[in-house]
């Protein structure tokens, strides 16, 4: 039963991470006219926040998934790699899109979200404050 649970769990967490990393996509696909419907705060901040949790979801997937307390240095460089690779290609793919542009001040936002992301997901697990 336990681990019918931790299967379901992990299941969940994989749709919950797929479902936000396709809203990534969709507001970064979106042409620079349709923006000025959804509230304006700092771009920068978007792009922080925006990674810093596909951080957190990516950190406790891997935590679900390994059965462990703690992910190893190779999953977190992983991590890093696989999120960071990503703002790059996400930068890159705006260019295609009307009204958006390709912006390393953008991608900078997004490393530093990846990195709050792992130190908050670090200490928020190692205190189980969610049970992983």
């Amino acid at each position: 039963m336990k681990e019918l649970i931790k299967s379901v769990k992990r299941k969940s967490l994989l749709l919950i991470l797929s479902v936000y990393w396709g809203i990534i996509f969709i507001g970064t696909s979106l042409p620079g006219k349709s923006l000025k419907y959804i509230p304006q705060y700092s771009d920068k901040l978007k792009h922080f926040a925006a990674y810093l949790i596909l951080t957190i979801l990516l950190y406790w997937f891997y935590l679900i998934k390994n059965k462990k307390n703690d992910l190893t240095g190779k999953q977190i460089r992983f991590i890093i790699i696989l999120t960071g690779g990503y703002g790059i290609l996400d930068e890159l793919h705006q260019l295609l899109i009307p009204g958006r542009s390709c912006d390393v001040v953008d991608w900078l936002a997004d490393l530093a979200g990846i990195f709050f992301g792992l130190v908050i997901a670090k200490f928020w697990f190692a205190k189980k404050v969610i049970n992983a």
